[in-house]
């Protein structure tokens, strides 16, 4: 399972509508490519221009409901895909599909358990094999002292193997 994701780092336009089809053709182009989520940089809606001044950058802030946004939601209709999922992932207003979180971990190589919050150790786990599986069950059935008796074997193989 893979996730394919589009980083769109564009050029600005020099206006909002500019901006605006550059990026809708940019999802367009990404879709087509196969990927499952684009993402743009932040501020890229503005082309990248950051004033000092508080009031003129509250100017410059895209409306949530405005027709700037509107438009990427049309257009995540039009091409199948879900208007703001991550962010509703990431806000808690929605529930990633498990599917989607394994995707994710795979992607980025980290564990679906780092992902969800509840390790902070961001390695997946190891995979085992059936006879690594049958081994380790085996193994819990036994009595401490039987286990230390196996791990003396196995470290006493290793050895050898390393002499060889």
């Amino acid at each position: 399972m893979h996730l394919k994701i589009a980083l769109l780092q564009l050029l600005p336009t020099g206006s909002p509508e500019g901006q605006l089809r550059k990026g809708m053709e940019a999802c367009r182009k990404a879709k087509a490519l196969g990927a499952d989520i684009a993402l743009f940089p932040e501020m890229w809606s503005s082309g990248y221009d950051i004033p000092e001044d508080a009031g003129r950058l509250r100017e410059l802030a895209v409306e949530a409901n405005g027709p700037f946004v509107s438009a990427f939601g049309a257009l995540a209709g039009e091409l199948d895909i879900t208007e703001s999922v991550i962010s509703n992932y990431m806000t808690g207003r929605s529930q990633m599909p498990i599917e989607m979180l394994v995707k994710m971990a795979d992607h980025f190589g980290v564990s679906v358990d780092y992902l969800a919050g509840v390790s902070d150790t961001p390695e997946p786990p190891v995979r085992l094999s059936t006879t690594e599986q049958q081994l380790v069950q085996a193994f819990r059935t036994l009595t401490p002292l039987q286990k230390e008796l196996i791990l003396q074997n196995v470290q006493f193989m290793q050895e050898q193997n390393r002499r060889e």
